[in-house]
């Protein structure tokens, strides 16, 4: 089955059998990705193949802290709409992009309790990789070491971000994705905002809709998402696989469909 779509004065074309999961698969027995120094997903067996011949488990999860989740505003906003509430079917044209890191004191960004030697992805970084239209789903890789560079098999699978202050989004990146209409955003890091902020997560109130309720409260932020190397710079459609959970976030399995242009651009 193919699917067709307009995005960026161009028609192009996706196959919608050949997926490419953005999720990191959770081994409720074996290692972790994990972050905010939350305890470890778990399974218990209320039945097993050797008692019962057959298994059936109860989870424990902390979707924040557990790896790959998706949040609604309801995540920072009482009033924001929970996981259920959001249109759940919609494939929407996405772009891939792996903008460089800087520090926050090498340019004119800024975050509010950020320190200057901080790594973070800046609002010119991702004008340098998006088009100049921005799709509705933007998706952000970042390799945070030299040694977990075209690493696709560990380097953010298993790793344990707690205390490790991970680069975060300046203050004038997610301006510009919210200008631009972005809706929805997957980034590989444990959170947009810093590690450390005293609770203040002003760049998930802006993305959710701070200054703009009515047009913000239907976004969601996908985090500690894998995307392998070999996407990167491609055009597709996603489709965010969230659960129908009357919760603020949940683990999700956001599936990306790489595309092709079937016109040049207008």
């Amino acid at each position: 089955m193919r699917a067709r779509f307009e995005f960026g004065q161009r028609r192009w074309e996706a196959s919608l059998t050949g997926g490419v999961s953005l999720a990191i698969p959770l081994d409720f027995a074996g290692p972790q990705a994990s972050a905010f120094g939350i305890a470890p997903a778990g399974a218990t067996h209320i039945l097993s193949h050797e008692d019962n011949g057959m298994q059936c488990d109860t989870l424990s999860i902390s979707p924040h802290g557990n790896g790959t989740h998706t949040e609604s505003a309801l995540h920072v906003y009482s009033d924001g709409p929970t996981l259920a509430d959001l249109e759940q079917s919609a494939l929407l044209a996405c772009c891939v992009i792996e903008p460089a890191l800087h520090r926050l004191d090498a340019g004119s960004d800024s975050y509010a309790g950020g320190a200057p030697g901080d790594s973070v992805i800046t609002a010119d970084a991702l004008r340098r990789e998006l088009p100049a239209t921005f799709p509705p789903v933007v998706a952000i890789r970042t390799r945070t070491a030299p040694a977990a560079a075209g690493d696709d098999t560990g380097a953010n699978l298993s790793r344990a971000w707690t205390d490790t202050n991970p680069p975060y989004f300046t203050s004038e990146a997610i301006q510009v994705l919210v200008r631009n209409g972005v809706q929805h955003l997957l980034t590989e890091l444990p959170s947009v905002d810093r590690e450390d902020d005293d609770g203040r997560v002003l760049n998930h109130r802006h993305f959710f809709g701070e200054c703009d309720a009515s047009s913000r409260r239907r976004a969601t932020i996908s985090e500690m998402v894998h995307i392998p190397a070999a996407i990167v710079g491609r055009t597709g459609l996603l489709h965010r696989g969230t659960p129908a959970f009357r919760t603020d976030a949940a683990p999700s399995q956001p599936v990306f469909y790489p595309a092709r242009p079937l016109t040049e651009p207008a």
